[in-house]
Order: C-alpha cells, then sequence, then structure tokens
C-alpha cells in the first residue's frame, strides 16, 4: 500500500493541458515517483530487519502474554467441545461460537479468536478428508 498514493497521483497527471499542450514534465515526474517509491520500499524493507536486531528489542512479555491468550482461546474451544453435540460437525460450530463468544466478552482478542477459528476448520476438513479413527 505504500506508495501507491504516489503513483497513483503521479498518473493522474493529464497528457494535455487545457489548451491542448502537453503538459510538461509529465514523465520525468512519473519516473521521479517511481523511483521514489520504489527506493523508499527497498530502503525500508532491507534495513527493518537489521535495525530490529541491532536495537535488540525485548519481546518476550508480548510473546508471553500472546501465548497466554491462546492457551485461554484453546481452553475455551476445549471445553464447547467436550459438550454433547448432535453431529462432530456440531462440535466444531459449538467451538466456533464459544470463540465468537469469547471476543464479544472481551476474553479474546479478534486476532487470537480468527487463528483458533482457522485451526477449528483445519482439524474439521481434516475430519472430512481422512477416515474416522476417534475424536479429533
Amino acid at each position: 500500500m505504500r506508495g501507491i498514493l504516489t503513483l497513483a497521483a503521479a498518473a493522474s497527471i493529464p497528457e494535455h493541458t487545457a489548451s491542448g499542450e502537453e503538459f510538461p514534465g509529465r514523465a520525468a515526474i512519473q519516473a521521479i515517483a517511481l523511483f521514489v517509491t520504489l527506493g523508499t520500499l527497498l530502503l525500508q524493507g532491507t534495513t527493518v530487519g537489521w535495525l530490529a536486531r541491532k536495537l535488540k528489542f525485548d519481546l518476550s512479555a508480548e510473546r508471553a502474554r500472546t501465548e497466554a491468550e491462546r492457551e485461554r482461546g484453546r481452553q475455551i474451544a476445549a471445553e464447547a467441545a467436550t459438550r454433547p453435540a448432535a453431529d462432530v460437525d456440531a462440535g466444531f460450530e459449538a467451538q466456533r461460537l464459544a470463540l465468537g463468544k469469547a471476543v464479544r466478552h472481551r476474553h479474546l482478542s479478534e486476532e487470537t479468536a480468527r487463528e483458533l477459528i482457522e485451526d477449528v476448520d483445519l482439524r474439521q476438513a481434516a475430519r472430512h478428508t481422512t477416515p474416522s479413527t476417534g475424536p479429533v
């Protein structure tokens, strides 16, 4: 998304002025916009990782919070899965609903719930593509 406005603005320059003459410097403006956009993207893209390593950010507390929230979400989904269900798919749906409810009650972030729901979706799809060997 970065740079798209710069490129769009440069591309929106008309070819001709209101008097019918060619717009002066249009090609140069578009070329400069392209090179500046590519240059800043390449510069930032190649240096951000190096800079983060040099600054030695300590993300262990954030990682611990994230993992604790994921574990809380796994417990919520597991509790929903233990309730009796009419069929296997109903158990998966119960897990999705429980995770959605946890987001509404602010027990989980939307991002964590989305990741866990994707996991539920994958387990349900796997259940339907492999022979039944017991609970998933």
